[in-house]
């Protein structure tokens, strides 16, 4: 409804389905004449062909675009041609936002943390005493055979061949949207494109490659691989289920805070974070409470980097997947669930970040 009079289009969206390709033909056209696009967020939110028609037609005065779809755009795009697109690598915000400053000084100091964390593994009693066990030993350190010298068969070969032929072929997928299928007048996503290929590679290694299907289920990495898709769904689908089926009256419960006590904000926004996972949400959800009830935009700012919550519990599917792919058994979630090994890095990145970020608001005059 807001396009037609929009001098200044600007987009921060996500990478989701339901954002993919939004902004397309159609879309554009309903756009101002003479109005500026912006894209800071996805790339595949925008039709980079459509895109280019509308600028070259003079529908569109023109475009800066920090990312774009396919990204690199190929050389030879339409776009690479226009003298009133703007186009950079997917670097917008660099040190132009103070928020952006804060939380690269918070990952800095968990990596710092991380990196002096804990002992070196000859010195870890807890590890020693895990492999003393000659079962556990090998299951930590794997096959000690080697590779050098050794001859391998056709068959091998060709399995190699047909993995390098299927990158090279997801890799032209994504230099030139045309070559890709199309599924109700869109072409189809590269997520899809890449699982659909890998599939693909596999079945033919199967098939043509003297690959016994019934030894694959006894190798490391797919045994390793295997619990951690249990892991994901069983534990991270159960607790967002939990969260998601009383997500209403903990907004509620957490929204009060902010109002009886603005001091809460940063607070609210990292518990909000995990409940939800996601931090556009967190942010669409408490911001503007928080302003309503008073808090001080620059505090508002200044505690952005509190909706990064995803570590309290370790639900989210790549910490899972971290637990069971590592072997030595350092990487755990501890005896009160709580008491695992994100969360002290996480707590150390947000917590200097929020503190950095409110002294960056006083030195530039926000607060």
């Amino acid at each position: 409804e807001e396009l037609p009079a929009a001098d200044v289009v600007a987009l921060s969206l996500p990478g989701t389905p339901q954002t993919e390709g939004l902004f397309d033909a159609a879309r554009l056209a309903r756009c101002k004449r003479g109005a500026i696009l912006l894209n800071v967020g996805r790339g595949s939110a925008v039709d980079s062909e459509a895109l280019a028609a509308a600028v070259q037609s003079g529908a569109l005065f023109g475009a800066a675009l920090d990312v774009t779809d396919p990204e690199p755009l190929p050389p030879g795009h339409p776009l690479w041609g226009l003298d009133n697109v703007l186009i950079t690598p997917h670097i917008s915000g660099r040190f132009s936002l103070p928020q952006t400053l804060e939380n690269i000084v918070g990952i800095f100091a968990q990596a710092t943390f991380s990196s002096f964390r804990g002992k070196d593994l000859d010195k870890d009693e807890d590890f020693q005493k895990l492999i003393s066990d000659p079962e556990q030993k090998k299951y930590v350190y794997g096959e000690t055979t080697t590779l050098i010298g050794k001859v391998f068969p056709k068959t091998a070969w060709a399995s190699l061949y047909i993995f390098l032929l299927t990158i090279v072929f997801v890799a032209a997928l994504g230099m030139d949207p045309a070559l890709r299928p199309s599924v109700g007048g869109k072409p189809l996503g590269m997520t899809q494109l890449i699982q659909m290929s890998m599939l693909t590679a596999g079945a033919l290694m199967v098939i043509f490659c003297n690959v016994r299907a019934s030894s694959i289920n006894k190798t490391a990495v797919f045994n390793a691989g295997m619990v951690a898709i249990v892991a994901v769904y069983g534990v991270a689908w159960m607790a967002d289920t939990m969260f998601m089926a009383h997500l209403d009256e903990l907004k509620e419960i957490l929204v009060g805070w902010v109002k009886e006590a603005p001091w809460t904000y940063a607070v609210v926004l990292l518990l909000v974070s995990k409940l939800v996972n996601s931090q556009a949400a967190a942010v669409a959800t408490i911001v503007p409470v928080a302003l309503a009830v008073g808090t001080p935009p620059g505090l508002v700012v200044a505690f952005s980097s509190a909706c990064y919550g995803y570590y309290i519990l370790p639900t989210y599917p790549s910490d899972l997947a971290a637990i069971q792919f590592d072997r030595s058994g350092t990487t755990h979630i501890g005896r009160f669930v709580i008491n695992h090994s994100f969360i002290l890095p996480g707590l150390i990145g947000v917590i200097t970040a929020t503190i950095v970020g409110y002294f960056l608001g006083l030195a530039y005059g926000y607060i």
